[in-house]
């Protein structure tokens, strides 16, 4: 059976956490074009207040915005170095407050980079005091404690709300508050503001430790503790997901630069990027990465990972990838595949788009950064090898591959013959829902089913149509095919949302075809064809899979072909009543389903079954 398995499924963090992050960057963003930025700013009739206007009418309560006002500041966060994630925070002139805002997007820093001058329009948003600040976002979030707080803005909302000025962007010396005295520096007056630390050390204990450790992840970060010549003391906190957690915490006198931030009653003290922490006296400590050996693909086999694996090796891998699935994986010298593989669906989701569509193109030259790890399915099946990573600064590409040859493919002409496992083609047909599956149909009645790995990561909207019967759709994908109860299932596999083209609406889902069984013969008998099927029940004695003959439901052909009834969940889905009715020779019916073959694994007999998904399917004469 094949294994259908996302990355991981993952749940959205809290929102009112505001140091628990996941963005990285994309080596592939350009930064925004000034010139350009201004110009498309909308005029505004509206009153620009001040920062303390704006906190000045916000309460604990999230409240919705009712007035025509804006608010201006620099930007002070970026979350290209992955320890801020989907928020940016913003200072005003004078450097005396600054706010959070909440957006639904990671790479902000492409838009809204590092002392950008920032115009928010707050008519419509959501407003709260929490964490000692404002916050700005859109609509409410509930965490599972029940904790309310401003909910993030969708492109829709953001892009009509927060404009970057398109001037030119301020100096981080500009923008932050010096100061040797953390005493000085870490009070209620600068919170959600750029401070600058000098003269501060990390503790001698905590010196060559990476800034982010699995054993110290409370809240899904890492926090030390920063220290003055005075003996006062700052925390420092890293996400799991910033670019350099792995990063050794450094020795010597630092001079620190970050946003001075709060959860709940609690200082966190975080920087944006590593070049933030600037040793002023002392050594720097060597990256991890430099100690890595890079080991190629082609060189390795089982034992070198079995190896690998119980010694929890971190390592470096270099290849080309391959796919199977709709997954990316490394291939062994001896044909052991690797899956390259998140922690969880969260980081995969996070990474930026142009990382996500390398990283699902087939035939990249690729590294990876990670530990090798066995994962069990929870349904059964072989165990599967994986190269675990845990973020975009774990992913490195080389050459991309050459762009395949795609064949264009219409499924109201295709048969059998046009599916060659392997095959690109860009399939435009009308989808069919069987057994909440969706299917494109070819001429022959040919069965194709589509699947994404990545359904998930789609917006909602594709993904509902994608489960519409008779929506008409173009996808482009691969042709594979795997064994699922003996019976061979052919799939077109596709992995991005950019892949499917939706065209035409729906159109009226296809005729299912009503067979006669007194005139029909083995003939009519097509595996993977969707029938109504009219006959009477036949009650025929089978060996079961314990060797026992029992009866079973069956429908006769002309010829004699036994056709079983077979569903899954029969007596917990099935009402008894239909049951009685199903059982008893002689009863007319007409019932819907797909035509299939069972294979015993043992006797190796094959039994034709028509496969019904509910008492829905089964209509009583």
């Amino acid at each position: 059976m094949k294994l259908k398995r996302l990355l991981v499924a993952g749940s959205a963090l809290a929102l009112g956490l505001l140091t628990i992050t996941a963005c990285v960057k994309d080596d592939d963003y350009d930064l925004p074009d000034l010139n350009k930025l201004k110009k498309d700013v909308p005029s505004f009739s509206g009153t620009v207040i001040t920062f303390d206007q704006a906190i000045g009418k916000a309460s604990s309560t999230v409240t919705t915005y009712t007035g025509d006002e804006a608010i201006e500041g620099y930007v002070i966060s970026s979350d290209e170095g992955g320890n801020f994630y989907k928020k940016i925070y913003l200072q005003n002139a004078e450097k005396t407050k600054g706010i959070s805002v909440a957006i639904d997007k990671s790479g902000l820093y492409t838009e809204f980079p590092l002392g950008a001058k920032v115009q928010v329009r707050l008519k419509g948003l959501s407003t709260q005091i929490a964490n000692g600040g404002l916050e700005i976002g859109y609509s409410t979030y509930t965490n599972k404690s029940g904790r309310v707080s401003v909910g993030t803005m969708a492109q829709a909302v953001y892009s009509k709300a927060v404009y970057n000025l398109g001037e030119t962007p301020k100096t981080i010396a500009e923008l932050t508050k010096a100061d040797a005295s953390i005493d000085a520096l870490k009070t209620e007056a600068n919170l959600n503001q750029l401070i600058t630390l000098k003269g501060v050390s990390f503790k001698a204990s905590d010196v060559g430790k990476t800034f982010h450790l699995k054993a110290n992840d409370k809240y899904q970060g890492t926090d030390y503790t920063l220290t003055d010549a005075n003996g006062k003391t700052m925390p420092f906190r890293t996400s799991r997901y910033a670019k350099f957690k792995d990063e050794k915490v450094p020795a010597g006198s630092l001079e620190v630069t970050g946003v001075l931030t709060k959860y709940n009653t609690s200082y966190q003290f975080m920087i944006s990027n590593l070049s933030d922490i600037k040793t002023t006296g002392g050594t720097v400590t060597p990256s991890t990465d430099d100690k890595l050996q890079t080991l190629e693909v082609d060189k390795l086999n089982l034992s070198d990972y079995e190896t690998r694996k119980t010694k929890g090796e971190e390592l470096k891998l270099h290849g080309t990838t391959v796919f199977k699935g709709g997954r990316p994986y490394f291939k062994f010298s001896d044909g052991t595949m690797v899956q390259i593989q998140a922690p969880s669906f969260k980081i995969f989701s996070a990474l930026p788009t142009a990382v996500k569509d390398k990283l699902l193109t087939e035939g990249y030259e690729l590294t990876v950064k990670g530990k090798f790890k066995d994962y069990t399915p929870k349904n059964g099946g072989d165990v599967i090898k994986e190269l675990i990573y845990e973020s975009e600064s774990d992913l490195t590409f080389g050459k991309a591959p050459n762009t395949p040859q795609i064949t264009p493919l219409e499924a109201k002409t295709a048969t059998n013959a046009n599916f060659q496992e392997g095959k690109w083609v860009k399939l435009h047909g009308t989808i069919t829902m069987q057994s909440k599956k969706a299917y494109v149909k070819f001429s022959d009645n040919t069965m194709l089913q589509l699947y994404s790995p990545y359904l998930n990561s789609f917006s909602k909207d594709i993904q509902t149509k994608l489960q519409t019967d008779g929506q008409e759709v173009t996808i482009t994908g691969k042709f594979e095919s795997f064994e699922e109860n003996g019976n061979t299932i052919k799939e077109l596999i596709y992995l991005k949302e950019s892949d499917v083209q939706l065209g035409g609406g729906t159109t009226p889902p296809a005729q299912i075809e009503t067979i006669e069984a007194s005139k029909a013969t083995i003939s009519d008998f097509i595996v993977g064809k969707e029938v109504k099927l009219h006959g009477n029940i036949a009650m025929k004695e089978v060996e079961d899979n314990k060797g026992k003959m029992v009866k079973r439901s069956s429908i006769l052909f002309s010829d004699n072909t036994a056709i079983q009834l077979y569903t899954k969940g029969y007596t917990k889905n099935i009402p008894q009543d239909i049951r009685t009715k199903l059982e008893t020779d002689g009863q007319e019916l007409i019932i819907k389903g797909k035509f299939l073959e069972f294979e015993d694994k043992n006797t190796h007999t094959v039994t034709k079954q028509i496969q019904y998904t509910s008492a829905d399917d089964i209509e009583f004469k």
